[in-house]
């Protein structure tokens, strides 16, 4: 079974933040700071990172339907297409997706429309595959 994350990333090494969540009018839901430790002392975050990520509904954190996740993301950002694009040109914006899978094989599928739409959107699309002995339910246990 596959489930999804889905969320648009914005990062750089001179990346204000808050700037971002003013200019978007949104709240983040995850950022990184360039210099903060990553996992210990040892490793810092080479860049800035501001994330929005989209969620199927209350209580449930990944998608069963990946092409439901980026539909969703792409509606959250269509008024702020300008803004996005001013930020390419000095950031790198992408599409984050997580394949969180308990198997091998498999995987998404895209329909003509959603192909469309992400093209329009003209967004990287970077999708990272993990695996995992311990099937997702999808509910928030924290």
């Amino acid at each position: 079974m596959h489930t999804y994350s889905v969320s648009l990333r914005i990062s750089g090494t001179d990346l204000d933040l808050a700037e971002v969540s003013d200019t978007l009018k949104l709240k983040p839901t995850q950022t990184r700071v360039k210099g903060q430790p990553r996992y210990s002392s040892n490793f810092l975050w080479p860049e800035s990172m501001w994330e929005y990520e989209v969620r199927p509904n209350e209580g449930k954190v990944v998608w069963d339907s990946l092409e439901d996740g980026l539909q969703t993301v792409i509606s959250a950002f269509v008024s702020c297409e300008s803004a996005l694009k001013n930020y390419q040109h000095r950031y790198k914006v992408f599409l984050w997706c997580g394949d969180f899978s308990s198997s091998f094989g498999g995987g998404p599928t895209f329909s003509p429309q959603i192909l469309r739409s992400l093209a329009d959107f003209g967004v990287e699309l970077m999708l990272q595959t993990y695996v995992s002995d311990e099937p997702d339910t999808g509910l928030d246990t924290a």
